[in-house]
């Protein structure tokens, strides 16, 4: 299958390749790359989410030709390295998910409540360019988006490799490179049981 590039699309309005300082006391400071660790398509509200490793989300507006980040939730607690998003086909303005896993093993759903009607509450007063929301802040946009700790807290002892979420059974399925739960099936509202798979490493 041959590959055409179509469209680049820079992750930073200030450079292309974004870096950070980095130094300790009495050092030489040092340029230090931050990489994408992951993308989705939510393809009903035409965004496009990419996560990096400096714990950010950033959401590009994909209906125009000029893709803009439009969102920026930063101050995620860990780095977010895996993301799966689902809605319902027959239904795209209901209700969607947006899951991410982390580096500390966590598992986070973001449930959009009325998506096509916006993912984030609008600024109280106008901002320059687009909206930057701690992720410590959200809970004051509780009116379009709630935020869950899956399992209430860490689901594997190590990173989150492949997160997928399964709408017949309402099951998360996520895995990792621990051998005491290299795989986890777990109920999304916590009503069924759940099943944890050890694989041992050889």
């Amino acid at each position: 299958m041959n590959m055409e590039l179509q469209k680049s699309v820079p992750v930073c309005d200030s450079q292309p390749t974004p870096t950070v300082q980095t130094y300790q006391s009495g050092a030489t400071p040092r340029k230090q790359r931050l990489w994408i660790t992951d993308m989705c398509v939510m393809e009903n509200v035409n965004k496009l989410v990419i996560t990096t490793t400096s714990r950010e989300m950033f959401f590009y507006d994909m209906s125009t030709k000029t893709y803009s980040v439009q969102f920026l939730l930063f101050e995620l607690e860990y780095v977010p390295l895996c993301m799966t998003y689902w809605y319902n086909k027959s239904d795209p303005g209901g209700r969607s998910f947006l899951i991410f896993g982390d580096d500390s093993g966590c598992l986070h759903l973001f449930n959009f409540l009325q998506p096509n009607k916006g993912l984030f509450e609008s600024p109280t007063k106008k901002q320059e360019g687009y909206l930057k929301i701690n992720m410590k802040e959200l809970a004051d946009h509780s009116q379009k988006v709630h935020h869950t700790l899956c399992m209430g807290g860490a689901v594997h002892s190590d990173w989150v490799r492949k997160v997928v979420y399964i709408p017949e059974t309402d099951y998360i399925l996520s895995c990792s490179s621990s051998s005491d739960e290299s795989m986890v099936l777990q109920d999304r509202v916590k009503k069924k049981k759940n099943y944890i798979y050890k694989v041992r490493k050889v």
